[in-house]
């Protein structure tokens, strides 16, 4: 007896999202490509009933448990004024921060668009023209000769050269 899950159905894709739980809950990892292509039923609804309920409940639990120390302990410990305070005071020394390192990028940014608009733009050669290269072709499908072309970097282009 076999069991056909056709892949991108509800069922394929809850077995997935319950694989990519499971495996970034566990440090060391879970080989989920293992399983791209099929596993045994067992497997299957252990991985869906069990495993992936578990990582869920544990990380809420621990971001429940850091919403508690960051925010309700101290507030029990100091009081909801101290608390404010201390985030305000937190949230100003941040934005200053922050405000004094955007003005320094801009101010970098300006100094160097300034160092780059005083270097004098140098023009890339155009290379040859479709008439060069056109006239080029007669003259070689006229000598029974047809010459090799050579790609080369931007400074050295439009350079026609008969040998």
């Amino acid at each position: 007896m076999e069991i056909t899950i056709p892949k991108g159905t509800r069922q394929h894709r809850v077995f997935e999202i319950a694989m990519e739980f499971w495996s970034n809950f566990l440090e060391y990892g879970y080989n989920a490509e293992r399983y791209r292509d099929g596993t045994n039923f067992c497997h299957f609804v252990r991985m869906i009933i069990v495993y992936a309920p578990v990582a869920i409940l544990t990380n809420l639990l621990m971001w429940i448990a850091a919403v508690a120390c960051l925010v309700l302990l101290p507030i029990h410990l100091f009081g909801g004024w101290g608390y404010i305070t201390t985030v305000m005071s937190l949230a100003v020394l941040v934005a200053a921060i922050c405000g004094i390192r955007k003005l320094a990028k801009e101010h970098r940014k300006k100094h160097w668009e300034s160092v780059l608009l005083s270097i004098p733009e140098a023009k890339p050669s155009r290379g040859p023209s479709f008439v060069d290269l056109a006239v080029q072709y007669v003259a070689a499908k006229k000598a029974k000769i047809c010459p090799p072309v050579v790609f080369t970097d931007t400074k050295e282009v439009g350079h026609v050269s008969s040998h």
